[in-house]
């Protein structure tokens, strides 16, 4: 198994999950590249020297998809990559490679419903208290992942669109990348906020960790009361990824909201994929859907403090 990064909150719960699921029966390699394509492309190499019989990748660079499918072809070696969608064309023609991941484009639907539900509670957004300058126009920041990466394009263009399919009328006021960094996303939104303070109405972020660091830097403002949540005082944030930092954010009232990027189905997805390419089992009753017989995406779920309550999560 190879992973960009062991220091994103999903990828080393995914990695955990997948170990736990696959290490009795297997004998697992884990490795992380550091952010390095370089150094993944090595890791591959040597896997496929030492004759690996199945090769789980979260690549680096998605771009480095069709080198990864040409190498693991050599010896007919099974690929799914998972997390970082490879091109249609990269893996189309080679019968073992496929991807798990998540459905980025309902990501981006569900974090637009959010904020409608906010909006809507307390009578809709034009002249309410989130209308922060009364113009009737939604002012938005948008805090993205990386560039290149199909998720954070997709949440945040498809979070977009259903607003105004929803009938806002929106203006972004800023889009940054800010790798799904929590430190960077700090950086990026000081900046941020010290251009367009008076008005930022929502931000909408590509994962909770770069959503939190815009509320950590809430906190550092003078005029920040921690008696209070950040809605209350400035904006609602809202983020994606739901797992126990983004809960525990929410039970806080440092992010408003979040959807699940749901590592449970996932791994499971692998792990039932894995299996039967492992055991040269066929997939024609596989529990999972194909989407063009290559990849299986995961659909997530709001969590807002309500939805929390509902499942007894609080």
């Amino acid at each position: 198994m190879f992973f960009y990064s062991d220091e994103d909150e999903f990828i080393t719960e995914l990695s955990d999950k997948l170990n736990n699921k696959l290490s009795p029966y297997f004998d697992i390699d884990i490795n992380y590249s550091d952010n390095s394509q370089s150094t993944q492309n090595y890791q591959i190499v040597e896997a496929i020297k030492n004759n690996s019989n199945l090769i789980i990748v979260n690549t680096v660079d998605r771009l480095a998809s069709s080198s990864i499918v040409e190498k693991a072809a050599t010896k007919n070696i099974p690929l799914i990559f998972v997390n970082r969608e490879p091109l249609i064309e990269d893996i189309i023609g080679y019968d073992n490679a496929y991807y798990v991941g998540t459905n980025s484009f309902y990501e981006g639907v569900l974090q637009a419903q959010i904020a409608n539900n906010l909006f809507f509670s307390e009578g809709g957004f034009i002249n309410s208290r989130f209308d922060k300058n009364k113009d009737g126009i939604l002012q938005i920041v948008l805090i993205k992942g990386e560039q290149g990466h199909q998720d954070s394009e997709e949440r945040s263009q498809n979070s977009i669109s259903q607003l105004k399919i929803m009938g806002y009328n929106v203006q972004i006021l800023e889009s940054v990348f800010c790798d799904w960094s929590r430190d960077i996303a700090l950086e990026s939104f000081h900046k941020i906020y010290d251009n367009h303070q008076n008005e930022i109405e929502l931000v909408i972020s590509c994962n909770d960790e770069m959503a939190l660091g815009c509320s950590d830097y809430l906190k550092t403002l003078p005029d920040y009361d921690s008696s209070q949540t950040i809605l209350d005082q400035y904006f609602p944030i809202i983020g994606v990824n739901g797992r126990s930092l983004g809960i525990e954010a929410i039970k806080n009232g440092d992010i408003y909201g979040t959807v699940t990027n749901d590592s449970i189905a996932q791994a499971d997805a692998i792990y039932q994929l894995s299996m039967r390419l492992l055991n040269n089992q066929s997939l024609s009753d596989f529990p999972y859907t194909f989407e063009r017989g290559k990849f299986i995406r995961t659909k997530g779920e709001i969590l807002t403090l309500d939805t929390l309550k509902e499942r007894q999560l609080i």
